[in-house]
């Protein structure tokens, strides 16, 4: 196995040393925010039901001191805002949810990066690899299509490590960007019932309108 994996290595130089790295490195990032993400979700509407489940009896203490003792999740500033009993602003509320948002979206710049560029890396390794080939043929003073396409098979193994790592990194950014786009909608939802069940509008239009009706 150890034999195998140096020959490919020999064969591919340098390059393929580096879509080896970008390649683990995708693979931890990916899997990293997959379970932060996937945990966080879950976190986030055990929290929403303990706390509506106390706001839905009045006991605003109660769903404070749930939010505060519950495992840590990204919802638990926005709920503390909402519970505050200094009543947060629609606009308040709605700047935290997009900065909540956009924190879940740490490092997925990095799976981006990599699934775009990991190809072209792969394709600079083959374009060297053949450069190389052509360079030993006329060396030795012969060629012929054997030792061509003995270069060029061996050259074109960077190409599909390119190719590999590319569709990994890029498979973990579309899940991670559906699962980010549901933890958003999830977040919402949550600070809407939580308000709504405290009695209170959950944006600005409905707020003038209520002001609207006190006049």
């Amino acid at each position: 196995m150890f034999e195998t994996v140096l020959s490919y290595y020999h064969q591919g130089g340098p390059v393929l040393l580096a879509l080896a790295i970008l390649s683990v490195i995708a693979l931890a990032v990916g899997l990293e925010r997959l379970t932060a993400t996937l945990v966080f979700t879950k976190r986030l509407g055990n929290a929403r039901e303990r706390i509506l489940q106390h706001v839905g009896e009045g006991n605003l203490t109660m769903a404070r001191a749930v939010n505060s003792t519950l495992p840590p999740h990204p919802g638990a500033k926005l709920f503390e805002m909402i519970l505050a009993e200094a009543k947060a602003r629609p606009s308040q509320v709605r700047r935290l949810q997009q900065r909540l948002v956009r924190t879940s979206k740490t490092r997925m710049w990095i799976l981006a990066t990599i699934g775009a560029t990991s190809p072209f890396i792969g394709l600079f390794g083959t374009v060297l690899g053949i450069m190389d080939a052509f360079r030993r043929i006329s060396e030795a003073g012969s060629g012929g299509f054997q030792v061509v396409s003995g270069g060029i098979s061996e050259a074109l193994i960077t190409t599909a490590a390119g190719i590999f790592v590319g569709i990994e990194a890029m498979v973990f950014f579309n899940y991670l960007q559906s699962q980010t786009s549901h933890f958003a909608a999830e977040l919402k939802d949550a600070a809407e019932e939580i308000v709504e069940a405290m009695g209170g509008p959950t944006n600005e239009a409905e707020r003038g309108d209520s002001r609207s009706a006190a006049h």
